[in-house]
């Protein structure tokens, strides 16, 4: 069962990393989506989201998108990752009427079909860390959208967090087709009724 998995998450590994590009090569989107990832009591974006953040800034400044979608999970008035990511891009600049907060992104597939939701089956560029792209883009596109993955590296993590992250997500991708696989049943489902 794990070398099935192993080879399935291969596939998806290739399957995403066609559409994951440098600034670069990337194609101008009108829309930017951000994943959260946590933040400090602070409420400061943990060094990850920082990360993440940054790295939006860098496409927001030489990209110009027309709406930057902030999508992260807000548990209660003390805990909102959106808040944190619009007040870290307003601090570096970006005008605040670009943003979007959307507080129910607590998945990356809700981030996605949150996304979908509001805007329909638009180009987007989602910007994350590489080892989530993998993810992020291939259950970004199994639901409509035509997305492309800018990978956040600006800062620097130990190799053992790096190798835990992608352990993560070796059982996450089966775990999230599963998901997939419900959201199309609801689908469905809803069709026959209606």
């Amino acid at each position: 069962l794990i070398g099935i998995n192993f080879l399935f998450f291969i596939s998806v590994i290739l399957f995403s990393k066609r559409y994951i590009w440098s600034l670069e090569h990337l194609p101008r989107t009108e829309y930017l989506l951000v994943l959260g990832a946590g933040i400090n009591l602070n409420d400061y974006p943990s060094k990850i989201l920082a990360d993440r953040m940054v790295t939006a800034a860098e496409y927001a400044h030489t990209r110009k998108p027309k709406i930057i979608i902030l999508s992260g999970t807000k548990r209660d008035e003390m805990y909102d990752e959106t808040l944190s990511m619009q007040d870290f891009l307003f601090q570096c600049g970006i005008n605040i009427k670009a943003l979007h907060l959307d507080p129910n992104g607590f998945s990356t597939l809700q981030s996605c079909i949150n996304f979908k939701g509001t805007f329909g089956n638009q180009e987007v560029t989602i910007v994350s860390q590489r080892f989530h792209l993998y993810r992020s883009i291939i259950l970004s596109r199994l639901i409509g959208l035509r997305s492309y993955g800018f990978a956040a590296n600006t800062y620097h993590f130990k190799t053992s967090k790096i190798f835990f992250w992608y352990m993560r997500e070796f059982v996450a991708v089966p775990y999230n087709l599963i998901k997939i696989f419900l959201y199309f049943m609801q689908i469905l489902a809803n069709k026959i009724i209606s």
